[in-house]
C-alpha cells in the first residue's frame, strides 16, 4: 500500500527508489519529509498551532511538536500530502494556502531503535482569527 511505502531520495531530492515505512525508519534511510505549521496573528502576537503526538504513535509519542508532520506518497505533491494529512490527524478540511520554506536535512536517533533520516519541506500557512 502507497501509504505505507516512503519515497527515499538523494540529498539534492533526487527520488531513488520506495522503501516500507517502517524498514526506511529502522535502517536510517534518506527519505521525503514535511513539516507543516500553521499560524494566525493576533492582538497578543503570533500564535502557533501545535500537536501533541499519539502516545501510541511508533516513535516520539506524546512529543509536542509542529502543526503536523509525515511523508508524500509516490507522486504526490507536499501541498497535496499536507492538507490529506491536517485532514486525517486534526480534522482540518478547509482550504489552506500553504507557502513552501526551506528544505533541510537531518539525521536522528530515535526510541524503538529508529532513525529518522529525512529530507524535509518546511510549510507555513497563516489562518485568519478564528473564534
Amino acid at each position: 500500500m502507497l501509504r505505507d511505502q516512503v519515497v527515499l531520495v538523494t540529498e539534492k531530492g533526487e527520488p531513488t527508489g520506495l522503501a516500507e515505512k517502517m524498514a526506511a525508519h529502522q535502517q536510517g534511510l534518506l527519505h521525503l519529509a514535511f513539516s507543516v505549521m500553521i499560524y494566525r496573528e493576533t492582538e497578543k502576537g503570533r500564535e502557533y498551532l501545535l500537536q501533541q503526538r499519539a502516545l501510541g504513535k511508533y516513535h516520539s509519542g506524546g512529543l509536542w511538536t509542529n502543526t503536523c508532520c509525515s511523508h508524500p506518497m509516490q507522486g504526490e505533491s507536499f501541498e497535496a500530502a499536507a492538507a490529506r494529512r491536517l485532514n486525517e490527524e486534526l480534522g482540518i478540511a478547509a482550504p489552506l494556502q500553504f507557502e513552501m520554506g526551506d528544505t533541510f536535512c537531518y539525521r536522528a536517533e530515535l526510541d524503538n531503535n529508529l532513525t529518522e533520516h529525512e529530507l524535509d519541506q518546511i510549510i507555513v500557512c497563516k489562518v485568519d482569527d478564528v473564534a
